[in-house]
């Protein structure tokens, strides 16, 4: 079931546990403070679940009509109230409620009998079931004050501080009901008196649900003062007197929200659900004047669980705004992915590029006539300056004309020579050729002129090269001293040389010691400074290159003793190959043939097969511990002693697969596993995960289940003879025809499953949940039923 509510404070789903067993309430939640802004779940929740003190405050069942409750402490503002106590009252609508609050008292026994005597001011004082009429002894209410067994041994017990305004208490050993504006506990007399009927048709069939003729009130939870005689409106004028830090009295009006619930049963259908929806709970919580609205809906469903609905959400909408079609609404919750719009084809962009040339030219035009005017006036006057020496200038030597941009556009483009790599790499090559032939004849030029052989010149050159002093390093204090400086000058410079080389060493330093730190901060920041030693290898631990393996190189390996990790072998036939006692750990095997492969012994510790053929396949005693399949074959693989320990399958299929003995705690089979005749007699399976797994005819002989999880599982046939499964969770499961004879199944859960023919004599059956299990002919003769309702779930199909 998907649920959508991102608008709202609240979703919870709940069980109606009433006549009809198969229907669900929901509560649609929103939390607003004075502005009637509501708060969304992710900072509702935390909220509440602080103010709650992390304990349930609402049961998620539909009642039959509107109730309040009001969550805070007490707060007396004047001296008056806290020396003589103080009224706390709430009103909505028709509902008015007061309760009294006194001093901390004690009794006190005088001439005239018992009195209470107090004890100390009202402080700020919570209204809670601590501070009601109660005490231990009292069932209806063991955290309160107030009641005595022995009413002659009460002198200096106190009294309860919270007190119903026409019900006082007035001698010891009185008893009252309990004052609160909470919920009261479902123990106390005034809801137990309307849970009904608790016969053995009702211990046998419903406990701990209520009986079927659970009167409606007691689903209110709150004192009956505080019901209303029909839902809320929702646009009810609400106040609280005595509960505010600061004023008197607080109040407001409820906003008149609009609560919508829409649900689909399967989530490709068009059909949209969308039941009544009533406000049957309104919270105040008046210290900071916020205010809880618990709208609810009710479903009919055809699972337990309401697994029979995909899709459900839920809205509100404010009272001035108009009424959204639930179509609209599911396109809220549940927007549809729409297909992308078909490209449109661009139409080609028209240019009138002659218009373009024209607007160019003219622009052109004019900065050159500029130019043509200023270079005439420099001509002028160079001609003026020529003249004096007898040169003339002539001035049509130098034009000044805009090019012809219409001209230009109408030349075709020059051909880009493509580029040739080999003819680069070539006059590369030959250009290098060219300046080493020049270097030896240069070379042998110089060896005549100096009367000298080629050869010997060319040695003497490399000699002078190899033995070439290395550059010494620059000394600049040294270098001054050499230069031609008066002595004052160069002391100057000299000191402040010496002083510019200080702070160059000083700033080098900081940033030193800044790297060194930031360093020891960043271990791994980068690989480079990661100090940590490699991992451990063994004597003949490998780490292959990423070379492709072939089964010659791996049967190589193996016969060297190498231990392989990490290696990929992709698309290799290792059918009927000897692997025997081989390391290949956290090796990935994709699209591989193994078939009858003779893998006895074979430590594959966090390896990976993926599309794999492993029919027939011998891992006798192998470890396999994290290991990953996934869209394998395994038909009659032979796994008996294997460790799976924490291993996982997806997509695997195989037919009477053998894991004997094997340790495979913690093994996760999902969806699309098909492994019908499985033979899991003896193995431990504790705390492993099966979802959705066919296991047909399965052997669990022995098999130890304990803690597992194997839900929505077709077990159908199997033999678990003496099987272990203790606290382990079938919820849903295909249990039928199994034959369990002996099997422990203490504490386990059988929430709807099948058992149709079932055989489970003699298995302990003690504390099983069985609520929704189905079946005809099931056997439980000589089963240990304590606590259990089987019988009675089998007997009410």
């Amino acid at each position: 079931m998907h649920l959508s509510y991102s608008d709202i404070s609240l979703l919870t789903l709940a069980r109606q546990q009433g006549p009809r067993p198969a229907t669900l309430a929901i509560t649609v939640g929103l939390l607003f403070g004075a502005d009637h802004q509501v708060l969304a779940a992710e900072h509702a929740l935390p909220w509440l679940s602080q103010r709650f003190d992390k304990q349930p405050f609402d049961s998620g069942l539909k009642k039959a009509r509107g109730s309040v409750a009001v969550q805070g402490d007490a707060y007396p503002l004047t001296p008056e109230q806290q020396r003589n106590g103080m009224a706390v009252r709430v009103r909505i609508a028709s509902v008015s409620k007061t309760l009294h609050l006194h001093p901390p008292r004690c009794w006190e026994r005088g001439a005239l009998g018992f009195t209470a005597r107090p004890t100390g001011p009202l402080l700020r004082l919570p209204l809670d079931l601590q501070h009601a009429f109660g005490g231990a002894g009292w069932a209806d209410n063991p955290e309160g004050s107030g009641y005595l067994a022995d009413p002659d041994s009460s002198v200096g017990l106190p009294l309860p501080q919270i007190e119903n305004a026409h019900l006082p208490m007035r001698l010891p050993g009185q008893t009252l009901p309990i004052a609160s504006l909470r919920p009261l506990p479902p123990q106390c007399l005034e809801r137990r008196s309307l849970w009904g009927t608790c016969d053995k048709h009702w211990t046998a069939r419903r406990a701990p649900c209520p009986p079927l003729d659970c009167d409606a009130r007691w689903f209110d939870e709150v004192a009956q003062d505080q019901c209303h005689s029909d839902y809320w409106a929702g646009n009810e004028t609400w106040s609280v007197d005595g509960m505010h830090p600061v004023q008197a009295q607080i109040g407001g009006t409820l906003p008149a929200f609009r609560a919508r619930v829409f649900l689909k049963r399967t989530a490709s259908t068009p059909e949209i659900e969308e039941p009544p929806v009533h406000l049957d709970t309104v919270w105040l919580f008046p210290d900071v004047e916020r205010v809880l609205l618990l709208y609810r809906a009710e479903v009919a469903v055809a699972d337990l669980d309401g697994a029979d609905i995909a899709q459900l959400g839920a809205v509100y909408e404010r009272v001035d705004a108009p009424t959204a079609t639930a179509a609209a609404c599911c396109e809220k919750l549940w927007p549809s992915i729409k297909p992308p719009p078909a490209a449109m084809p661009i139409a080609p962009e028209t240019v009138d590029k002659n218009a373009i040339i024209q607007r160019m030219q003219a622009s052109l035009d004019a900065r050159y006539a500029a130019f043509a005017a200023e270079q005439a006036n420099v001509l002028a006057r160079a001609g003026d300056v020529g003249k004096r020496f007898g040169k003339r200038l002539n001035p049509a030597e130098y034009p000044a004309t805009a090019p012809n941009l219409a001209a230009l556009a109408q030349r075709p483009p020059a051909k880009a020579r493509p580029f040739d790599p080999a003819a680069l790499k070539a006059r590369i090559h030959a250009s290098i050729d060219h300046a080493q032939a020049a270097t030896e004849q240069f070379i042998d030029q110089t060896a005549v002129h100096l009367h000298m052989k080629p050869e010997a010149l060319r040695e003497a050159i490399k000699q002078v090269e190899h033995n070439a002093p290395r550059p010494a390093r620059t000394d600049l204090l040294s270098s001054l001293d050499q230069l031609p400086l008066p002595a004052s000058r160069k002391a100057t410079v000299h000191t402040q040389l010496s002083a510019g080389l200080q702070a160059m060493r000083e700033t080098e330093q900081q940033i030193n010691t800044k790297m060194q730190a930031l360093r020891a901060k960043l271990p791994a920041a980068s690989p480079l400074n990661d100090k940590s030693p490699p991992p451990a290898a063994s004597r003949h631990s490998v780490i292959p290159e990423a070379g492709p393996w072939t089964r010659a190189l791996l049967e190589a390996a193996h016969a060297r003793g190498d231990h392989l990790e990490g290696a990929r072998f992709v698309g290799l036939d290792l059918s009927a190959s000897d692997l025997t006692g081989a390391v290949l750990q956290r090796c990935l095997f994709d699209h591989c043939v193994l078939a009858a492969a003779h893998w006895p012994g074979i430590d594959l510790t966090g390896s990976t097969f993926k599309n794999c053929d492993l029919r027939q396949i011998d891992l006798r005693e192998a470890q396999l511990t994290q290991t990953r399949l996934r869209d394998c074959l395994l038909d009659q693989a032979r796994l008996a002693g294997a460790s799976l320990g924490s291993a996982a399958w997806s997509g695997v299929n195989g037919k009477d697969i053998d894991l004997t003995d094997a340790h495979a705690a913690e093994l996760q089979l999902d969806l699309g596993c098909q492994l019908p005749g499985i033979r899991l007699d003896n193995a431990n399976l504790a705390n492993a995960s099966l979802q959705d797994v066919s296991l047909p005819g399965a052997s669990l002989r022995g098999s130890h289940l304990h803690n597992a999880l194997l839900i929505r599982c077709n077990l159908r046939s199997s033999h678990g003879y003496r099987l272990d499964a203790r606290n382990a969770d079938f919820t849903g499961s295909d249990l039928s025809q199994i034959q369990w004879v002996g099997a422990n199944l203490q504490q386990a859960r059988l929430r709807k499953v099948r058992l149709d023919q079932a055989d489970l004599r003699d298995c302990n059956l003690h504390a099983v949940t069985s609520e929704g299990a189905r079946g005809l002919g099931a056997r439980l003769d000589g089963a240990l039923l304590s606590y259990c309702r089987l019988p009675e779930e089998l007997e009410h199909v």
